[in-house]
């Protein structure tokens, strides 16, 4: 799965141990596998990062991934992208986010989003997501904030997640804090009610 992985020259250092315990509990290392992994958390090298997720997206365009579907571990599949997705979102770099938002838009196919993933799943690994794109959304740079933007209307559009959690949360924020919106920056107002 991780050719490009292996063509970076770098050390791969090992996740810490909680990261990996709590990959192998929801099935994601399983899926990627230790290098992959590891290359994804590499915190020295965004080489290593950005080639962790582009051979994952590769390897989601293939016909490898099938495997799951046929085993009936499709929900390894599903949640293991979304993972791999939220992990690239949170990057500083907009090359591995702007990955991220495609693996999040191709996590949301029918071939793996299919009919063994429950809408409470979805719903569960999903909304982590949005609020990630939420905040990029009322970031200062352009393309991000209108990719983060496209990406959550394509969400909205294919109606995978109930749309009163997303109207709280633009309305009165993590937590359903009341929003002081006349304290608030007027890109902030502009781009929820933008959303809304």
């Amino acid at each position: 799965m991780d050719p490009l992985v292996r063509q970076i020259k770098g050390e791969l250092i090992p996740t810490n141990i909680d990261d990996l315990k709590s990959a192998l509990n929801d099935g994601t290392l399983l899926v990627t596998g230790v290098r992959l992994w590891n290359a994804l958390h590499s915190e020295s090298s965004w080489r290593l990062r950005e080639a962790a997720v582009q051979a994952f997206l590769n390897f989601l365009d293939s016909d490898k991934k099938d495997k799951y579907r046929v085993y009936n571990h499709s929900e390894l599949l599903f949640v293991a992208t979304l993972q791999i997705a939220k992990k690239a979102c949170e990057d500083k770099l907009l090359q591995i986010y702007f990955l991220g938002l495609k693996m999040l838009l191709r996590a949301l196919e029918p071939d793996i989003c299919n009919d063994k993933i429950t809408p409470k799943m979805v719903q569960r690994e999903v909304m982590p997501l949005v609020d990630l794109l939420f905040t990029k959304i009322e970031d200062l740079n352009f393309r991000a904030k209108e990719n983060s933007l496209q990406t959550l209307m394509t969400i909205f559009e294919k109606k995978v997640i109930e749309m009163k959690d997303v109207q709280n949360k633009i309305l009165f924020g993590p937590g359903n804090v009341t929003i002081r919106w006349d304290k608030a920056p007027q890109r902030i107002v502009t781009t929820k009610l933008e959303i809304l």
